[in-house]
């Protein structure tokens, strides 16, 4: 359901750091779905984000956004995939 989505991304931008690693638990698990699930994820700008706190947290938050990468990187087609080396 893609009312879902904004709410992850609120939560990942949270000040409790157990909400910003449950929603990038979650997301990592939503991109290793389906593509279409994927690209909702792309299109909804959960991305940058991961980045961000990937960037910025400690080890077991950053590892779950190092998760939703991987399960991109094996759920995406070339296009998808090409994206989000960019």
């Amino acid at each position: 359901d893609l009312r879902l989505l904004p709410r992850l991304h609120n939560l990942m931008l949270s000040d409790r750091k157990g909400l910003r690693k449950e929603a990038c638990w979650t997301v990592a698990n939503v991109v290793s779905g389906t593509r279409p699930q994927l690209q909702a994820v792309m299109d909804q700008g959960l991305f940058p984000p991961l980045v961000r706190i990937f960037k910025s947290e400690e080890y077991d938050v950053s590892k779950e956004c190092c998760l939703a990468a991987a399960n991109a990187a094996m759920t995406g087609d070339d296009a998808q995939i090409a994206w989000l080396l960019q």
